[in-house]
């Protein structure tokens, strides 16, 4: 036991934060921190089931609330990572190369078992487990808006690479 709270001590980053996210409820009272960015390895790699594509650096998360640092995911979005939005407009997704292509892939397999089959055999595509999230609450108003303009120009490829078919 204390090797193992040693070990995840050890694993601490040493830049002390306070994560935006506390004040959305109770478990920020509790836990008052404080808060820190742990290196990607510490969660990546806690459970069995946990992925990370092998070409890519960890980036650092949150200690609260498990998102990315925004720096981190900035440079993994220059390296191809893929932003994915969500139902919420202050958390976004990031997938690695090829998150898009795999997914009109799969559209296109709809109501076809056999092809769906087919395109999960195929394709080179894994997402990273668990997945990689940003939460806008932890970037300055200068990263928003590098985020969005990365965004932006991901729509255009996207637009012309799949020939005006863009969801």
């Amino acid at each position: 036991m204390f090797y193992r709270l040693k070990k995840w001590i050890s694993s601490i980053g040493s830049e002390k934060i306070r994560c935006p996210r506390r004040d959305e409820g109770p478990a920020g009272l509790m836990f008052p921190g404080p808060d820190h960015w742990r290196p990607g390895k510490t969660h990546w790699e806690s459970r069995k089931s946990d992925y990370w594509p092998a070409d890519y650096l960890k980036p650092r998360t949150c200690s609260f609330c498990g998102g990315v640092n925004i720096s981190d995911a900035i440079h993994l979005i220059k390296k191809g990572w893929e932003i994915e939005p969500s139902t919420k407009d202050y958390k976004w997704y990031l997938n690695p190369p090829g998150y898009y292509e795999h997914c009109i892939k799969l559209r296109s397999a709809i109501g076809n078992q056999e092809r769906t089959n087919q395109v999960f055999k195929e394709s080179k595509y894994k997402s990273a487990i668990p997945p990689v999230k940003i939460y806008g609450m932890h970037a300055s108003a200068e990263q928003i808006k590098e985020l969005n303009r990365l965004y932006d120009k991901q729509k255009v490829i996207r637009l012309h690479n799949q020939k005006g078919v863009l969801n």
